[in-house]
């Protein structure tokens, strides 16, 4: 177990590193383009990880399987042959229960091994259902600092004007002199 909490530790930090914006700062056009240039990268490395273990997971699995069918055929051999009479049927799960107790040690060590890797591929699936939602918050923080340059440089234009009356913001706010129509 102390491995998969290293190896969650070390995911969350990869994770972490490719994916905050802030760092107590403002977000800047900048930051969020890094983000973005790194975005598909982190991805296909998450995917590429996930893989990597569900192959893993595949031949943990047969391994486990091949061993299961070995220590089950024995052990049925041995339960049969401690009867005389051939026609007892031994159940399946007497079988199974007898064979986890004459190796429990090695099938609780396949157990802990499948158990890990399973673990880690759900953690693997959660950072990639996670990475995806990060792909909208990016978007969207892409979309709205283009639409805020898009604005500065409409009200940039038009503070650069010579007429007063079109100017969009002054740097200091003035207060309106009332006039004896007003």
């Amino acid at each position: 177990m102390d491995k998969y909490i290293e190896y969650i530790e070390e995911q969350i930090a990869f994770f972490k590193k490719h994916s905050d914006l802030s760092d107590q700062e403002e977000v800047t056009p900048v930051k969020v383009n890094t983000t973005l240039s790194h975005y598909s990268n982190v991805g296909v490395a998450l995917i590429g990880e996930y893989t990597r273990y569900k192959y893993k997971l595949y031949n943990l699995n047969r391994d486990y399987d091949k061993w299961h069918s070995r220590k089950f055929y024995d052990t049925r051999k041995e339960m049969i042959a401690e009867f005389e009479s051939k026609t007892i049927k031994i159940a399946v799960k007497e079988i199974e229960n007898q064979l986890k107790v004459e190796n429990e040690t090695e099938y609780w060590n396949w157990q802990d091994k499948i158990t890990d890797l399973e673990l880690r591929l759900r953690f693997l699936q959660r950072l990639i259902d996670q990475w995806a939602k990060l792909d909208n918050v990016l978007n969207n923080l892409s979309k709205n600092m283009r639409q805020e340059m898009i604005s500065l440089s409409i009200e940039n234009r038009m503070n650069s004007s010579e007429k007063p009356d079109r100017r969009v913001r002054t740097e200091f706010p003035q207060s309106r002199k009332r006039t004896p129509s007003s």
